[in-house]
């Protein structure tokens, strides 16, 4: 869904950056490879390069699943990811943040829950594909040659995190109650800083100093 949304982000003039939530040992190179590859289908549709940043989480993720229900992981983590996102954006310039998020696609998608998710920071988030269904969102994966690299085997951060039964419909106040014991935001400003930085073109990938 990411690399759909981010084309047409692409499509509309966005010049985009990728943000790839990597989480050591539990998401390994496979999986950050098949990030790469998508780049590369991406950057080849902008005929230049795409600058890719991979912040590890596997320290948050590991205080979230230590001390918070387990209904609320999944909400807890992606108000870590945006607020690590709006600071990356801040810091490199960048005006917003856009999702791959559907309607009711998931549990982490429903009004209530990303309601709650994006209230997590100031940064504007744009979700192209909120009015498509999965089928729309696979054809157009095909169109523009991201498919065959999104049905890898190669698990995201938020799949290998996935809880049993997750909640749908969150409230806000109870989502920040828990949060506050939590103490995530030097995690998720190291997170930030140390994000790896990787320029990727149609044919290669190359590693920068981490910024």
């Amino acid at each position: 869904d990411s690399p759909v949304a981010a084309w047409l982000a692409m499509k509309r003039g966005l010049a985009t950056d990728l943000v790839y939530f990597h989480t050591p040992p539990h998401t390994g190179e496979k999986a950050r490879t098949k990030v790469f590859d998508t780049a590369r289908v991406l950057a080849g549709w902008n005929a230049g390069s795409i600058t890719v940043r991979t912040p590890a989480i596997t320290g948050i993720q590991r205080t979230i699943a230590a001390r918070a229900p387990e209904s609320y992981w999944t909400i807890l983590l992606r108000r870590s990811m945006h607020r690590i996102t709006e600071r990356i954006a801040v810091r490199h310039g960048c005006h917003c943040a856009v999702t791959g998020d559907s309607i009711a696609q998931v549990a982490s998608q429903t009004p209530e829950n990303l309601s709650a998710i994006e209230a997590a920071s100031d940064l504007l988030t744009l979700r192209p594909l909120t009015g498509f269904d999965k089928r729309e969102i696979i054809n157009r994966a095909h169109d523009i040659g991201t498919y065959d690299i999104s049905i890898r085997p190669h698990e995201d951060c938020c799949r290998v995190f996935t809880p049993k039964n997750p909640k749908t419909k969150v409230r806000r106040e109870r989502v920040e109650r828990i949060e506050a014991e939590l103490a995530l935001r030097e995690l998720e400003e190291s997170a930030a800083a140390k994000s790896e930085l990787f320029e990727v073109t149609a044919s290669s990938v190359t590693a920068h100093q981490k910024m």
